[in-house]
């Protein structure tokens, strides 16, 4: 069962969405080998719970008109004991894109248009309804300015890797969000490299329907967590 804490953390990491109660846990924007017809995306949400919204691919490359919602799928199910469901949605376009999860879309796909100007702000976002979640995957440095959606709305946006990344995960204790390239080096939110080992279990393996591999803190950082965790459960109450 997951934590407070945990719940806490996510909370504190995308502390600009309109809820955290769920947000988007596992994703690949861009599988290996030839693009697959559907694709699994992972949400993390208060076990028992049901939930029904839309899942948003947001065009963000910076060669193309920018801000045009490509994707747009229903999705619904229930959470599991760990707070996890997987839900199945048509394929993504490649990166670069911002992802939102959303519980309603008033839009249309390939007509809405968020940044009509092209010039990386969002100007118009009300067919999104409630954002619960949004993470900005790049493929070059010069689109997270307009993978930035993301953030604009209250969700994170990934920073450059060095390449196209393979999978994004939340780290299965605090929250915090990883990229995977082709490589399989992992990457944090700000594309500092992180040490695979310094896991608890293989951070380049896709976990869907389990619990995500967490990063090992340091010993110094024990203490810190503890309180962090204590405090952020006493607000909760």
């Amino acid at each position: 069962m997951r934590s407070s804490f945990l719940i806490a953390a996510i909370a504190a990491g995308v502390a600009g969405t309109a809820s955290a109660d769920v947000v988007i846990n596992e994703f690949m924007p861009n599988p290996p080998g030839a693009d697959p017809s559907m694709t699994d995306i992972e949400l993390l949400g208060v076990p028992g719970d049901s939930f029904s919204g839309w899942i948003l691919s947001v065009e963000a490359d910076s060669t193309s008109p920018a801000g045009t919602v490509d994707r747009a799928a229903q999705v619904s199910g229930t959470f599991d004991a760990n707070g996890l469901l997987v839900v199945t949605v048509p394929d993504l376009e490649n990166p670069s894109f911002a992802l939102f999860l959303v519980d309603n879309f008033t839009g249309t796909m390939g007509v809405t248009d968020i940044d009509t100007n092209n010039d990386g702000i969002v100007d118009d976002a009300s067919t999104f309804g409630f954002i619960f979640d949004a993470i900005g995957s790049p493929d070059n440095v010069g689109d997270e300015t307009f993978t930035s959606y993301a953030s604009q709305l209250g969700g994170t946006n990934m920073s450059y890797v060095g390449s196209e990344p393979q999978n994004v995960f939340r780290d299965g204790t605090t929250g915090a969000l990883y990229a995977v390239d082709f490589n399989g080096m992992v990457y944090d939110a700000a594309a500092n490299v992180l040490n695979n080992a310094d896991f608890d279990a293989d951070p380049t393996v896709t976990t869907y329907g389990g619990v995500n591999p967490s990063l090992i803190p340091a010993p110094a950082s024990l203490a810190l967590i503890g309180l962090g965790g204590l405090a952020a459960i006493r607000r909760r109450r």
